[in-house]
């Protein structure tokens, strides 16, 4: 078990001797000399700074592999969700949201909280007009309810990825106003915040890569196009 965990020359190394990622292998280790049943890891990596956290997963995927029980992860982040799970349940204030696949959740989430937890930036309450359109109170903006399957929605949810400079020409393209935006720099993208109209209450935020697209010398688009297969139809509940 100790070499299986690489912990070789460690082991009389007292907790605080130990760094992040020899402190979680050496539990793992220990959870696997009981053959368990079903393993529960409960954040495991949230005290971990992220080149650590990166590393310790890394080992804790490969350590896994052959495990032949259920593991059950509790995460509140959406990378380690797609990285470890096939199956996700999402909760809420305490209740069970809904069950997916992880590509199924990241593709359809279906749901306001799932939404949220695969990192949707843009989520806007819904009012239905006369049933072909759709108004969006928080950007003052009216959208083609035939845009996609919206059966019971309450909600629409729009990644800061999605958003293009250029027009799609595709049908039934929504266009976005650029209004007041403020633009943030990080290391490998751009973050620009922007309202759509003056009347309009809640920003919208698109995310774009450098690479794609230079703020510096470009300045900021009067408008955005977004695909209508890009758009979430989301329930509350």
């Amino acid at each position: 078990m100790i070499e299986r965990f690489s912990l070789q020359g460690l082991e009389k190394k007292l907790p605080g001797q130990l760094s992040g990622g020899q402190q979680q292998r050496t539990a793992l280790a220990r959870i696997m000399i009981y053959e368990p049943d079903m393993i529960l890891l409960d954040e495991p990596f949230s005290a971990l700074d992220s080149y650590l956290k990166e590393q310790t997963q890394r080992e804790c995927l490969e350590l896994l592999q052959d495990y032949p029980g259920t593991v059950i992860l509790v995460s509140h982040s959406r990378d380690e969700i797609y990285r470890f799970s096939e199956e996700v349940l999402v909760m809420d204030g305490g209740k069970a949201v809904i069950q997916k696949t992880v590509k199924e959740l990241f593709e359809h989430p279906q749901k306001v909280a799932a939404a949220k937890l695969t990192g949707c930036k843009n989520i806007e309450e819904i009012v239905w007009k006369d049933g072909k359109h759709l108004y969006v109170p928080g950007w003052d903006m009216v959208i083609p309810a035939g845009m996609g399957s919206v059966g019971g929605a309450q909600a629409i949810g729009i990644r800061a990825h999605e958003f293009t400079t250029e027009r799609t020409e595709s049908d039934g393209e929504l266009v976005f106003p650029v209004y007041k935006p403020e633009v943030k720099e990080d290391l490998f993208e751009y973050h620009v915040q922007f309202f759509t109209s003056e009347r309009a209450k809640t920003p919208v935020v698109w995310k774009v890569s450098k690479k794609l697209w230079d703020v510096g010398g470009k300045g900021v688009p009067k408008r955005l196009h977004l695909r209508r297969e890009h758009i979430l139809f989301l329930e509350r509940e």
